[in-house]
């Protein structure tokens, strides 16, 4: 049973939203991630999925989550959007079955005289006059072919309140036994759950049910015929019953089991499952053969939540009537409510993708606002493997639109990387620190020092260039805690004019802005250090050292305004005309550079 297209109008923020569910050719699924910001409509659209869902197994079953006859998503004009006066959807799966529901603000009588419309919708003639609602479904209509897609496929639900209880927090966790299930064999009743808060003891009883089932049930053995020697006799032949290993249905069920541990905690081999003794019938997970977690309730609740979601999944499509052989062959609808929840951002971004292509037949239908599990997806399922769309107009978003997380995670990994290095620099030097913006900001101070006499300054610094790490505010954020207070060495971040920053101390940490010296042309950068004279000298070494953009006068709601002659250095000549200036600098050149070694000495020598 999968799901082909949804169309919401006027529901919540949701204006008009209309999509179709994209199939690889071989007829497989592709992953749908529903993203957006909090109230842009995603736990509305998953509600009505789940609705129709529900709504579908309650037409052939007694045993649905929700009472026969009632509803999963509570139906009223309230969710109707504040400025419209109707709202409708459409949820539409294969074999056309559908779902189709529509609200208005008043009865469909009183709403044609007030706002003097019909619709052109077909389902419009549907509503009675006197009635505000419509919830009409076709599942009736074929339910030998609905049984059929329902017996055979996954319907979950994951909400974004799953929880399970940690084991430390309830002891009777810790000595959960593992207990047989009860199935009820009635026809009416499935024996399947669609929602799934904290399924994790139903989990540990179905796997005692497979291992039972597997070590009793699905034995092969083979007669070998073993020849005895006796002395002065010919060889007797003794019979043997010999094992060969286990064929059926719950081996396989045992052997994806078992797959998909492997790849929830990234372990090539030595991986099984445990059972402890029939007084305290707890299953564990064995690692060449030692108990490694001795309950299921011991694990972390990430790990909870990954189990949780795939092992239902494996569940499920066990109690269906399909054969199950392999992972593979597991199909069905799995819609997962902020399927980031309690994860790590290895686990967002590695193993959670890796887990969701083990099932390429399951249409996972998904809501999250991990940006590291988007580039996981990337990663595992390529660009045109899965689907994304960002609420509330459902529009696709390309891969091109990833590039802003893709960057937030290089920051957060440089981040981390940069604390390290700066804590082993801390550790490996006692000279104090100063922090420049860039690689020219080094090269000039160390000509200024030597034209100027103010090497002795210098050199009780350790200069690092603060740009390689992507900003020097990361510097300032680092030591912005206690930890200033015991870092032996002093840190001065040193910012050009023209950020807008202000001076400021924290413990042995000082942040100083270079004053700027309005009369030089440059206003930006260490550059405005430099005068005119200078400036003029390097343009007539190389005009392209610098842009000139000539005064203009311009007309803004009537008045003149005049914008003044403004230079700037080429964004790509700033490391050429840094070459020159050291090259062919002179003491008067870089006399301005005084102000800056007047900065590093006050700092020096502050108690």
């Amino acid at each position: 049973m999968y799901l082909k297209e949804f169309e919401l109008e006027n529901l919540g923020p949701i204006d008009y939203l209309n999509h179709k569910l994209d199939f690889h050719n071989n007829g497989n699924p592709k992953p749908l991630v529903i993203i957006g910001e909090n109230g842009a409509g995603k736990s509305i659209l998953i509600s009505h999925i789940v609705n129709a869902i529900i709504s579908a197994r309650q037409t052939v079953y007694d045993d649905s989550d929700v009472e026969k006859g009632k509803v999963y998503k509570y139906r009223s004009p309230n969710y109707i959007k504040s400025d419209k006066t109707f709202s409708k959807s459409n949820i539409k799966f294969e074999e056309n079955f559908s779902l189709s529901e529509w609200q208005l603000e008043r009865t469909k009588n009183e709403f044609e005289k007030l706002h003097k419309f019909t619709s052109i919708d077909k389902e419009w003639n549907e509503i009675k006059p006197n009635e505000t609602s419509l919830f009409k479904s076709n599942f009736h209509n074929n339910q030998n072919k609905i049984k059929e897609l329902i017996d055979n496929n996954c319907q979950l639900y994951f909400p974004a309140n799953r929880f399970e209880e940690p084991g430390w927090l309830n002891y009777g966790n810790l000595t959960n036994r593992a207990d047989y299930r009860f199935l009820d064999n009635t026809s009416s009743i499935s024996n399947r759950q669609i929602i799934n808060y904290s399924p994790l003891k139903d989990n540990q009883n179905w796997l005692l049910d497979v291992l039972l089932d597997k070590y009793t049930l699905e034995i092969k053995t083979t007669n070998v015929n073993l020849p005895i020697n006796q002395t002065g006799q010919l060889p007797k032949i003794i019979p043997l019953n010999v094992l060969q290993g286990y064929a059926g249905e719950s081996n396989n069920i045992h052997n994806a089991v078992l797959q998909f541990l492997k790849s929830l905690f990234q372990q090539k081999s030595g991986i099984r499952l445990g059972v402890g003794k029939r007084r305290s019938r707890a299953i564990s997970i064995m690692m060449n053969d030692k108990a490694w977690i001795p309950n299921l309730f011991n694990l972390s609740s990430g790990e909870t939540a990954l189990l949780n979601i795939f092992l239902t999944i494996i569940k499920d499509f066990d109690l269906t009537n399909a054969v199950f052989s392999n992972l593979n062959e597991i199909r069905g609808i799995v819609v997962i409510d902020e399927i980031d929840i309690h994860l790590h951002s290895n686990h967002q971004y590695k193993i959670l993708p890796e887990l969701i292509k083990l099932f390429p037949k399951v249409q996972f239908i998904i809501t999250t606002h991990s940006p590291l599990f988007l580039l996981g997806m990337r990663n595992y399922f390529e660009e045109d493997g899965f689907g994304v769309i960002n609420m509330p107009a459902g529009q696709n978003v390309d891969v091109e639109d990833f590039s802003e997380f893709e960057n937030g995670y290089k920051y957060f990994r440089e981040s981390l990387k940069f604390e390290k290095d700066l804590q082993n620099e801390i550790e490996k030097t006692r000279k104090d620190f100063l922090f420049v913006e860039g690689d020219y900001d080094i090269k000039y101070l160390k000509k200024a020092a030597g034209l100027l006499g103010k090497e002795k300054i210098l050199e009780d610094f350790k200069v690092v260039d603060s740009i390689g790490y992507g900003s020097i505010d990361k510097v300032y954020k680092h030591f912005d805690s206690k930890l200033s207070e015991v870092t032996p060495q002093k840190m001065l971040l040193l910012y050009d004019c023209d950020t807008n920053k202000r001076n400021s101390n924290k413990s042995q940490v000082y942040k100083r802005v270079i004053p700027s010296v309005e009369q030089n042309p440059i206003n930006k950068g260490i550059e405005n250090l430099f005068s005119k004279s200078t400036i003029d000298k390097a343009i007539h070494h190389k005009l392209c050292f610098v842009d000139i953009t000539p005064e203009i006068t311009k007309l803004v709601r009537g008045k003149e305004i005049t914008e003044p002659e403004k230079w700037e250095i080429n964004p790509n000549e700033k490391g050429n005309l840094c070459n020159w200036l050291v090259e062919n600098g002179t003491k008067e050149d870089f006399k301005s550079f005084e102000e800056v070694f007047n900065i590093i000495s006050e700092v020096k020598n502050a108690l």
